[in-house]
């Protein structure tokens, strides 16, 4: 994969997500409750769609439906052309990821270890899955899913129920990031160890370094060949469905903080800078 040179879009907010549907179309949010749009040549100027809250996450299935969540237990859904007003969903707490698998289909996590899933109308009432913040979810469709937490727990959502095990670790327990394209196939990412674990047809791996020297912050897999993880000195590492690159520089402002791949042809990047990438 080519990286093009970082190009500025935000340089005051601390964009930390993006997601992308296609190689023109992508949205990206930021902590000053901003989104921008990226319409395959270039980014819209950030708009204020949650005043004074900090959106962490965006998850976006069709041009025309997108949910973002925020540090006020708040989501937002996109439809088009405009956002939702923010709606507590989660109160009294961080929402931190988000995952859609269509526009009847989402789950979003907090830092309580709850999850809740959106059913086309509404959102359900917050389960608790973990004892620790669940950092991140990916949902591969609407009977599968996994979610990550900050104590080195997979929690995966299998034909209705959530079930909760330990991933076997090297001595850290903080997952930050994890990215399912398949029911049979999900890669996590070990922030402080800059450890991947991969999970294969009902069994997680044991962790593989990749990135000794930084932390990795962000995995994308388009399919179980394909996947990207990006750390915060602006490293890039690539999978083929057999091995790992090694982290390459593609962004030397650093601080890389999300990625999203849709095919091997073409990945969105966005660091806190407000710097974004485009590899093809």
């Amino acid at each position: 994969m080519i990286w093009k040179t970082a190009a500025p879009f935000d340089a005051q907010s601390d964009p930390h997500s993006v997601s992308c549907v296609s190689a023109s179309f992508c949205v990206a949010v930021n902590y000053s409750g901003e989104a921008a749009t990226f319409n395959g040549i270039a980014w819209s100027k950030p708009t204020v769609i949650d005043p004074g809250q900090a959106l962490h996450s965006v998850s976006c299935v069709s041009t025309s439906f997108c949910v973002s969540v925020d540090f006020a237990g708040q989501e937002l859904t996109f439809t088009g052309t405009l956002w939702s007003t923010p709606r507590v969903i989660s109160a009294a707490t961080t929402l931190y990821s988000v995952s859609c698998v269509s526009i009847s289909f989402c789950v979003a996590v907090d830092a309580l270890g709850r999850e809740t899933t959106y059913n086309g109308s509404s959102w359900s009432t917050p389960v608790k899955l973990a004892s620790g913040t669940l950092y991140s979810v990916s949902c591969a469709s609407s009977s599968f899913c996994v979610a990550v937490s900050d104590e080195g727990t997979a929690v995966t959502l299998s034909n209705g129920t959530w079930k909760s095990a330990p991933i076997t670790r090297n001595g850290s327990q903080n997952l930050i990031s994890v990215s399912c394209p398949s029911s049979s196939f999900c890669v996590a990412l070990d922030y402080d160890n800059g450890d991947i674990i991969s999970y294969r047809d009902n069994a997680w791996s044991t962790p593989i370094r990749i990135d000794a020297v930084s932390s990795l912050y962000s995995v994308s897999c388009a399919s179980i060949s394909f996947c990207v993880a990006v750390d915060y000195l602006g490293n890039a590492a690539t999978f083929d469905g057999v091995t790992w690159t090694a982290p390459a520089l593609i962004d030397a402002a650093g601080g890389l903080v999300s990625v999203a791949c849709i095919s091997p042809t073409f990945c969105g990047a966005i660091d806190y800078h407000g710097n974004a990438l485009v590899g093809t």
